[in-house]
């Protein structure tokens, strides 16, 4: 009854709060996941719980995570585990060293590998993040054998059980920001047995072989780079070829740009070592754009050539509709909303550990925001109007104030952008020269990709 109530009441809060702290959370190819039959879901893991959240709220089947036995410990997040149906797992790391730790380990778990044969008997799914551990490295790490142990076990137990590995890839445009935008690619489903001798499927060699096809398969699914400075230029580098002047690159999304953008992050290194004067040659393309734009304080989604079309669109039917409809919400939602909005953003200086910054804040998010609006309310409440009405109001005008913050800085951005263009007509020539030479070199960098490829 309790774990009842509890999903049916937290996981809602949880999916509301991510589209509260992500501008977009996009789901690519959810037609490769099978509509039935046992599944496990293998997911990159860079951003700690904020991993556990999205996957469990957006892939389909509802899958049950495994997560770290530790996290039961913390009262914060049991109920959200409690909520999901969430299967303990005891790591290595995590054993006391006082204690017998293969022995402990290993009675530990075994109820964890019987619950997962189980759930996947009964033709449901599973979520666990191969990689063993959050990080906040540029690349994947090496996989622990657990998936490929699972998969295994459980066609050996149950004889054509016919499971599925499901590859996932977790995509973040700037992952500690608010209102940022979250990508969850889905891949090409294994089959654990393809290639395995059908005699014995169980040995060590099997576990490996497996573990390999699940690395390379969230590999198609995920972005890897040499380093994060690389890797932030050649994200931009797809970025400014996919969207063009005019058309937002803050409106883009994501499952747009990420074919690019993974070409160019699975051929850079290669292309790095081969060609290292040319590899340097796009970053430096791609600092000369950006630096234009930031001597003129005006972004790539801000280059507009229909300036009259652009002027008629921000005075005739935003102004009115912004500043007149909901400007007074937006006031109510920042009256109600500012101080835990702030509380919250201070709680990501205190996380030492950047890829547990957003997980702090959205945990933290989860108990306070509620637990404010009912002292507000109870306050408000003695005021004018019931206190049941200014909690509904709370949450809705909270959703309104960012709606209007954004739209409102977008229109003064755009407003900006439209004087310095009219002011400087040369600016347009210049920053479509540089662009052209940042394409120009990706052009290349791609040349060398399909040149490989041939070969």
């Amino acid at each position: 009854m309790i774990k009842k109530i509890l999903a049916s009441t937290l996981i809602p809060l949880i999916r509301a709060l991510l589209h509260c702290f992500f501008r977009q959370i996009e789901v690519s190819h959810l037609d490769r996941a099978p509509e039935d039959g046992p599944l496990i879901f293998t997911p990159n893991h860079m951003n700690s719980l904020i991993d556990g959240f999205l996957a469990v709220a957006f892939l389909p089947r509802n899958p049950r995570p495994l997560a770290n036995a530790t996290l039961w410990n913390n009262p914060l997040v049991k109920p959200l585990l409690v909520s999901v149906k969430a299967i303990s797992v005891h790591r290595q790391q995590d054993v006391s060293k006082t204690v017998d730790s293969d022995s402990s380990s290993s009675v530990d778990n075994a109820s964890m590998f019987e619950t997962c044969y189980k759930v996947l008997a009964e033709h449901s799914s599973i979520l666990l993040f191969p990689e063993g551990k959050s990080h906040d490295l540029p690349e994947i790490q090496p996989l622990k054998t657990g998936t490929a142990r699972i998969a295994l076990a459980a066609e050996a137990k149950y004889k054509g059980l016919g499971c599925r590995i499901v590859p996932v890839g977790i995509t973040f445009d700037a992952k500690h920001k608010f209102r940022s935008k979250v990508l969850i690619n889905i891949g090409e489903p294994i089959d654990p047995l393809q290639g395995l001798p059908e005699e014995n499927f169980e040995d060590s060699e099997s576990v490996i072989q497996l573990t390999e096809s699940i690395l390379d398969g969230i590999k198609s699914v995920t972005l890897n780079y040499p380093s994060w400075e690389e890797g932030n230029y050649l994200k931009r580098a797809a970025e400014l070829c996919v969207s063009p002047p005019g058309t937002g690159i803050g409106k883009s999304k994501l499952a747009d740009i990420f074919p690019l953008h993974k070409q160019l992050a699975d051929i850079y290194p290669v292309f790095k070592q081969a060609e290292p004067l040319k590899a340097e040659r796009l970053l430096k393309a791609v600092k000369s754009y950006d630096r234009l734009l930031k001597v003129l304080s005006i972004e790539h989604d801000q280059i507009v050539k229909e300036h009259p079309s652009l002027l008629n669109i921000i005075y005739n039917l935003r102004k009115l509709s912004l500043f007149l409809i909901r400007l007074p919400l937006s006031l109510l939602g920042l009256l109600l909303n500012i101080v835990p909005f702030y509380l919250i953003r201070l709680t990501g200086y205190f996380q030492p550990r950047s890829d547990r910054k957003s997980t702090t804040k959205l945990i933290v998010s989860v108990f306070l925001f509620p637990i404010l609006w009912t002292v507000e309310s109870m306050l408000l409440g003695r005021i004018a109007f019931s206190t049941s009405i200014w909690w509904f109001l709370a949450p809705i005008s909270g959703v309104a104030s960012i709606m209007f913050i954004e739209r409102h800085n977008q229109i003064w951005e755009e407003l900006s952008a439209y004087l310095k263009h009219h002011s400087k007509a040369e600016i347009q020539d210049e920053l479509e020269e540089r662009l052209e030479k940042v394409k120009m070199e990706v052009e290349e960098l791609l040349a060398v990709a399909r040149e490989q490829e041939s070969n």
